[in-house]
């Protein structure tokens, strides 16, 4: 119903139903925080065509994280040893979550 959208503040007809509604209640009884106020959040840098060499340090991408793990293939992308070095704030540290 109308109401139901606005007290939502949704408009996907997924959230409307049963299993959905079921589990938003059970999650409402839950004491949880917001993400935000567990983890810092730095987002990722994309350094964009142009950057890519044939060698040089592998560039890892969203692309390349799966389920099992960071993968590698054909399609990877390299940069210069020196864009590499400039990104070293991006780098993920042990304990980082991707």
């Amino acid at each position: 119903s109308f109401s139901e959208v606005i007290s939502g503040g949704r408009i996907d007809s997924d959230y409307f139903q049963v299993h959905f509604k079921q589990q938003a209640n059970h999650l409402s009884m839950i004491q949880s925080k917001p993400l935000r106020e567990l983890v810092d959040f730095q987002k990722g840098i994309e350094v964009g065509s142009p950057a890519y060499t044939s060698s040089g340090k592998l560039f890892v991408r969203v692309s390349n994280v799966k389920k099992t793990g960071v993968v590698t293939g054909n399609s990877d992308k390299y940069i210069s040893e020196t864009l590499f070095n400039s990104l070293v704030s991006y780098q993920p540290k042990i304990g980082d979550i991707l």
